[in-house]
């Protein structure tokens, strides 16, 4: 609005909920570890952005359910999913565990970028890391961008359009090595379908997610460049 002062760009938001892990050593122990994972997760089923009461948060701040994640999902479901997603990743090492908080982390955190080649690059920066971890638990091999997200599709049984697939990758490159977003400068204008590249691909690594966490319910398969809601089913 005009004449209005923009928010600041570090800010606390009131806590509103407590998580009691019985097997923490100690808080900063859980803070880097369940903790972590656990209240990253959270913020990627319902579409939100989660942090510990004392951290603060930057930039813009969804603050409806489902706002970023376009689901249903019944309580019950949400116990479900928790509760397998926590057993499987307990059962990693170290470094998985940490790769998989991270990738949640930065997942939630996409839609605060306000530019459409910000939340592209973050959400790729997603990809890449769910394809190491697909590396590491599943042994997945893949030398080139499109490969892998074939790759990623076929182990899970995700939609693939291989024209989508590589719209996203030639982004990417072009992106990344050249500096250009649709054959143009970033932040300026671009065509429509440009304009939606981060939803789409926003929406294949929200099916990633729980495919790698073994959840293997009916919203993995779903198609990931539709904008429509789905349900988020138990498995």
């Amino acid at each position: 609005m005009p004449g209005s002062d923009r928010p600041a760009l570090l800010h606390p938001v009131p806590p509103s909920h407590q998580l009691y892990l019985t097997d923490a050593i100690n808080e900063k122990e859980s803070r880097r570890g369940a903790g972590g994972f656990l209240i990253h997760l959270l913020a990627y089923l319902f579409g939100i952005r989660l942090q510990f009461h004392d951290w603060w948060f930057d930039s813009r701040v969804p603050i409806r359910m489902y706002q970023t994640h376009n689901i249903h999902v019944r309580p019950a479901t949400v116990e479900d999913f928790l509760s397998h997603s926590y057993k499987t990743w307990r059962n990693w090492g170290p470094t998985e565990q940490m790769l998989m908080t991270n990738v949640l982390f930065m997942h939630s955190r996409a839609p605060s970028y306000e530019w459409d080649w910000e939340r592209f690059t973050i959400e790729y920066m997603v990809l890449d890391g769910c394809w190491k971890l697909a590396e590491s638990i599943h042994g997945i091999k893949g030398k080139y961008h499109s490969d892998r997200i074939e790759k990623f599709c076929k182990k899970f049984a995700i939609p693939y359009e291989v024209k989508r697939v590589n719209s996203l990758v030639a982004l990417r490159n072009e992106l990344f090595h050249e500096t250009l977003w649709d054959r143009s400068q970033p932040c300026t204008a671009v065509a429509a379908d440009t304009f939606l590249k981060p939803y789409d691909l926003r929406q294949l690594n929200q099916r990633l997610i729980p495919a790698l966490l073994g959840y293997n319910n009916r919203y993995v398969h779903t198609i990931w460049w539709s904008r429509g809601a789905f349900q988020f089913d138990s498995q």
